[in-house]
């Protein structure tokens, strides 16, 4: 199966399509969540237009990407990556805001700068939570990724275009073989997530423990 359908390369193309999106949507999140936490007027300035945009269906773009950015990986990434974002954004934005101000204060009394305040408080106080977004994200990625290859087998290929063709087929072996590795990649994602988190947040182990 892996040699006749192509199997393994259905895979590459599939892994490298979340990791390009997943990876750049959620630098992207990150990025606006914690400077739209920090900055009142910026996010006076952009939340409308972000809140807007959020409650645009993201497969419904998947249309105007294609006409800009052609069939294969580049609108499939571009999609994942915006859907990423969004589900990386608003949880990191309310995390950055729902430090106590306390803290911010205190570390202000201490004459600490900008760049120290974001390293020795801000961070510290919101990756706990960044981290269970990022869990999260993983699953709305994979969803994304296999549904439009499913969508636009047999030109997007992938794990979705394997279980697209698997059912055409009627070759349920092939359609549930796609459907186990798409949930590999998912744990595995996953648990390099919390490898990071268990690494860069060691104070963190026991919530860790009981959550797992």
């Amino acid at each position: 199966m892996f040699v006749d359908r192509g199997f393994a390369y259905d895979i590459w193309v599939t892994v490298k399509r979340l990791l390009l999106g997943y990876v750049f949507g959620s630098l992207v999140g990150l990025l606006f969540g914690f400077v739209l936490g920090l900055n009142r007027l910026t996010r006076k300035a952009l939340e409308p237009i972000l809140n807007a945009l959020y409650t645009v269906p993201k497969i419904a773009l998947l249309s105007p990407l294609l006409i800009a950015f052609g069939f294969y990986d580049k609108p499939i990434v571009v999609l994942i990556a915006i859907t990423v974002f969004f589900f990386v954004w608003v949880p990191t934005q309310a995390a950055v805001m729902s430090v106590q101000s306390s803290f911010r204060e205190a570390a202000t009394v201490f004459g600490v700068n900008r760049w120290q305040m974001f390293r020795h408080v801000m961070l510290p106080a919101t990756l706990p939570s960044i981290f269970v977004t990022l869990r999260v994200a993983i699953s709305v990625a994979i969803l994304t990724v296999i549904g439009v290859e499913f969508v636009f087998a047999p030109e997007a290929r992938g794990l979705g275009y394997v279980i697209n063709d698997a059912r055409a087929t009627l070759t349920s072996r092939v359609a549930w073989a796609g459907i186990l590795i798409a949930s590999i990649l998912g744990v595995s994602f996953t648990s390099f997530v919390r490898l990071a988190e268990r690494l860069l947040l060691p104070w963190n182990k026991e919530d860790q423990g009981s959550k797992d």
